[in-house]
């Protein structure tokens, strides 16, 4: 009897007294969670604006920024607050009970949840608040599962002069990601349903969204893994200047994988549109491959340099900072090959095609003296293959195009063979031959 007595104390302090030391965890992992995102996704950062501590549930407010996206007078860069905010409800560990919420369990084990509102600025009016929310199972080694649920949200907005406005149609999302301690394992799969914005300017819209992905960040710096989406319909329709007056793209499918293997990074990418459609000219389709393979540590310090620019180097200048410059110079060094293995383009008017492969071998050499060795030990070939009532489209609708596509035919370098106007062109050990021809290179001061 004792013993139970002891067993529903320890249950009493559990469930009643540790929230209050398991808040301060909870707010740290939560804290962490953001970082881990603001570093997965650069340019992307969060302003706290509100924050308030309790014993069983904390609230956080944050604006979503956006940074270094306005070019002030002098030229430098200024976060772009965005007016979309986040509320967070943070419910304390370890057990936590039900928060009367359907997407949720009743009873749940664990260093904190998370519920999240996201809400955005309408002007004038008041905050527009998205129907749904964010749920984030945080644990106490720091991995976690994220849920995005929101339902469908219909809105009506008017300009400060009330002569326009714009309206909002979506059906809801819904994402599931799970991620390890560090952010450095992270699988997702989720869908976004129809969305549609109608204003005077024109209207927007795209249909369901699939999508799901695996990725793994690297010592390199660089993220591995595979990717898949498809979306049903992407359209954009203007009746302003700035916009197209019709385009449209139906049945897009991309996929993506990259991998590490002894310092190579290796990957490829594949895309296809089942139907484009331009200005009311339908019956477009476009298939595109293309696969590379580089070395791994260059592309990570090439990746550094881009994203985190060394102040020395902030001055407006047309060159590319120093330390860019060295690890391109090392990238050529170390080798590289590049193919585009298909770029496929079908329309009304004709067909046209593309393939590309490029190889630069590895040296011992450094600085200006591997880009050299690369001008003459590298390898290249293409192939481009054009329909000729496609040709004879382009020529008629573009005449400045007609011009350069005529000089082409005259000089050889496109031929004619039956149906279509072909251009092969080879380089090899600086000799460049296009359709046989040798091509005089320009002589490249030493």
């Amino acid at each position: 009897m004792r013993r139970l007595h002891i067993v529903l104390l320890i249950l009493v302090v559990l469930v009643l007294i540790s929230p209050l030391l398991t808040g301060s965890v909870a707010q740290k992992q939560f804290n962490r969670s953001l970082v881990d995102l603001e570093e997965l996704v650069p340019g992307l950062a969060f302003e706290e604006t509100q924050a308030e501590s309790g014993w069983l549930t904390s609230t956080n407010t944050q604006e979503l920024v956006f940074k270094g996206t306005l070019i002030a007078e002098d030229g430098s860069a200024e976060d772009q607050h965005s007016g979309i905010f986040l509320e967070t409800e943070i419910f304390h560990g370890p057990l936590i009970f039900g928060m009367g919420d359907p997407n949720m369990p009743a009873i749940s084990f664990g260093a904190a949840i998370t519920r999240s509102q996201v809400s955005f600025d309408k002007g004038d009016a008041e905050p527009v608040e998205l129907p749904g929310g964010i749920y984030n199972r945080i644990s106490y080694g720091g991995s976690g599962s994220l849920s995005l649920v929101f339902d469908p949200l219909a809105e009506e907005f008017s300009d400060e002069t009330a002569t326009g406005g714009a309206s909002i149609r979506w059906e809801g999302a819904r994402l599931e990601v799970d991620y390890n301690a560090g952010l450095s394992h992270v699988e997702s799969v989720g869908v976004i349903k129809p969305l549609s914005v109608v204003s005077d300017e024109g209207e927007f819209r795209f249909g369901e969204i699939n999508f799901e992905s695996s990725a793994d960040y690297s010592d390199f710096g660089i993220w591995t893994g595979s990717s898949s989406s498809s979306v049903e319909e992407l359209a954009v329709i203007g009746s302003s200047v700035g916009l197209p007056k019709a385009f449209t793209l139906r049945g897009v499918t991309m996929s993506g994988h990259s991998a590490i293997d002894q310092d190579r990074l290796s990957g490829g990418v594949t895309l296809s549109i089942a139907d484009l459609d331009m200005d009311g000219i339908a019956g477009n389709s476009v298939r595109f491959a293309m696969s590379a393979d580089f070395d791994a540590a260059t592309i990570g310090r090439l990746k550094d340099s881009l994203e985190n620019p060394d102040p020395a180097s902030a001055e407006l200048s047309m060159e590319l900072p120093a330390r860019m410059q060295d690890a391109g110079m090392e990238l050529i060094a170390a080798g590289l090959t590049l193919e585009i293995s298909e770029l496929q383009i079908n329309t009304a008017q004709g067909d046209a095609r593309f393939v590309f492969q490029f190889e630069i071998p590895e040296s011992d050499l450094s600085g200006e003296a591997a880009a050299m060795n690369a001008l003459f030990s590298m390898s290249a070939e293409s192939n481009l293959r054009i329909s000729r009532s496609l040709f004879d489209y382009i020529s008629q609708s573009n005449p400045v195009m007609a011009q350069q596509m005529m000089a082409l035919l005259q000089t050889g370098m496109l031929i004619e063979q039956g149906e279509q106007l072909t251009l092969e062109a080879i380089y090899d050990g600086g000799l460049l031959t296009v359709n046989g021809m040798p091509i005089p290179l320009p002589v490249i001061p030493q």
